[in-house]
């Protein structure tokens, strides 16, 4: 799901349940000492800031008590940076897939603020990404020409749907051959049994923190029902819906995403002198419903008379009406960016193709870089399967695009429904699983969600909420995927009480954002370096 680094059983018997996670074949070893740190060799170290790495070795299998095969998990950190230190507060800043390297030195040195300078800040380079246990099954050329040749939206044509389901088959076919020995251990519970390891091998409570941020919120999630007495602290930002990411088309999803479409074009219409869309007639100002309305219309057209463009990342490329919407989707994420987005969008509507041609060039660069890892842990976490009839998929389909515009972004949905590899350890029957159940977690788990989140919807959290006892769902009463679309100090001060001391918010807490939807900005650099001065950090 997140894509941007700025913009990722019980002890209580009243809350016991019989269903759990299959149970790992490999014990937990007691902590050890085993990770040694030392600076990163491929960061550019600065003088306020420092980046450490190390690694930690783990069963490869975790479910296989005869196979002694060893994973060296690929681990970093923002060191703390007042004591004395509470401990390591493992993160995960979602995809799946991203594994985090590039986001840490920034995303990471802000978390270390706001969680009151008393913890390193953990990454845990997920299986299938970066260098643990990387994920590949096209050279570039062939990768290049798969995302050529499938559409993204099932709906654009008579032909899309055909088109997609057969290059899924391909996708499916090619992982198959390449990652045979190992496209079963790359799924989430094999991942949330690799936090657990670093958590006993870091801190000697051997209890864990972490913060996730969309997927990272689904892993968090997984890790607090199969470890529910090891969970001191955790925060999930922007949570996913754990039954709909693993059991259903995951069209949850987009539950806010027209929602959060309706409010950049209300703010839009409100800040006319700098978002060209809403200069109407006559010098006249648009609403917020005709911005809406004109902008649906362009998209009418681009589904019938696709723009050809020329990116250095893809070479010549047809803007199709799959790659606007998921352009246009991308960018609801993070309000900070709305203005700049408005004016690459007029200057496409009125023929200007060169601001557009930057944009979806990076864009893609990014869904080449990640696709194969995303469908490799995403696709081996979800149960349905539809390897023979492409009827079977036309349901979920259904569903996705009957809860959104943006919902026809069929192609990793389809390409899951045909995938040939189940990951250890997941669930196979919803309803027994504990994502139906209450667990109470050893400390309780904050959610933290948006009013308006294209991705993760509130309500989606407030769900979750009601898997751990004693926990608590904050509300920011702002726009963007996570809590970092915009900046708030009343969150900030939130996530600080709660890492430092435990303290959880009321029932109902909200938050106010301080930073307007159309200032170009999250703000958030400005509360982290307030955040930095009260922790005595300068």
């Amino acid at each position: 799901m997140k894509v941007h680094p700025l913009q990722l059983l019980c002890l209580v018997p009243s809350f016991c349940h019989a269903a759990a996670f299959p149970p790992t074949k490999h014990a937990l070893k007691p902590r050890d000492g085993s990770v040694v740190w030392s600076i990163c060799p491929d960061f550019n170290q600065t003088a306020t800031q420092s980046i450490e790495c190390a690694s930690l070795t783990v069963p490869l299998d975790y479910f296989d008590p005869t196979n002694n095969a060893t994973l060296d998990l690929e681990i970093r950190r923002v060191p703390a940076t007042k004591t004395p230190k509470l401990g390591s507060i493992l993160v995960n800043y979602g995809g799946p897939g991203i594994d985090g390297r590039d986001t840490l030195p920034a995303l990471g040195d802000w978390q270390q603020a706001l969680a009151g300078g008393v913890y390193d800040i953990v990454l845990v380079v997920p299986r299938g990404t970066g260098n643990t246990l990387p994920y590949s099954c096209l050279t570039p050329a062939q990768r290049l020409a798969a995302f050529s040749r499938s559409p993204v939206t099932s709906n654009a044509s008579d032909t899309a749907f055909g088109r997609i389901w057969a290059s899924a088959q391909l996708d499916a076919d090619a992982c198959l051959a390449t990652q045979n020995k190992t496209g079963t251990l790359v799924g989430t519970v094999s991942t949330a049994n690799d936090f657990i390891r670093v958590a006993e091998a870091l801190d000697k409570d051997g209890l864990l923190r972490f913060w996730g941020q969309s997927y990272g919120t689904y892993l968090g999630t997984t890790l607090a029902k199969l470890f529910p007495d090891r969970v001191e602290r955790m925060v999930l930002d922007g949570v996913v819906d754990p039954v709909s990411y693993t059991f259903g088309s995951d069209a949850a999803q987009y539950l806010d995403a027209d929602f959060v479409f309706r409010e950049f074009c209300s703010a839009c219409a409100a800040n006319p002198s700098t978002c060209p869309l809403a200069l109407g007639p006559n010098n006249s100002t648009l609403t917020g419903p005709e911005i809406e309305v004109n902008l649906y219309a362009f998209f009418d057209s681009v589904k019938e008379f696709p723009i050809p463009l020329i990116t250095s990342a893809v070479g010549p490329l047809l803007l199709d009406i799959g790659l606007l919407k998921s352009s246009i989707y991308f960018f609801l994420y993070s309000p900070s960016e709305w203005p700049a987005y408005s004016t690459i969008l007029a200057a496409l509507i009125a023929g200007n193709t060169v601001p557009a041609t930057a944009l979806v060039s990076a864009l893609s660069t990014s869904t080449l870089a990640l696709a194969e890892s995303v469908q490799g842990i995403r696709c081996s976490d979800k149960t349905f399967r539809a390897t023979s009839s492409p009827t079977s998929v036309e349901p979920g389909l259904a569903e996705r695009q009957n809860i959104s515009y943006f919902g026809d972004n069929d192609q990793n949905y389809v390409t899951c429904a045909r995938w040939p590899f189940v990951a250890k350890g997941r669930y196979e029957d919803e309803e027994s699983s504990a994502f139906r159940t209450r667990t109470r977690t050893r400390g309780g788990v904050l959610l933290v969600g948006n009013r308006g989140d294209p991705a993760t919807a509130l309500r989606s959290a407030k769900g979750v909420r009601g898997l751990f006892g004693g926990s608590r769902v904050l509300e920011q009463k702002g726009f963007g995927h996570t809590a970092f679309a915009q900046g708030s100090r009343c969150t900030a001060g939130v996530w600080r009480s709660y890492f430092v001391n435990g303290t959880l918010p009321k029932k109902g807490a909200q938050c106010e954002v301080d930073v307007g939807i159309w200032e170009g900005k999250t703000g958030w650099e400005e509360i982290v370096a307030e955040f930095r001065k009260e922790n005595g950090g300068g």
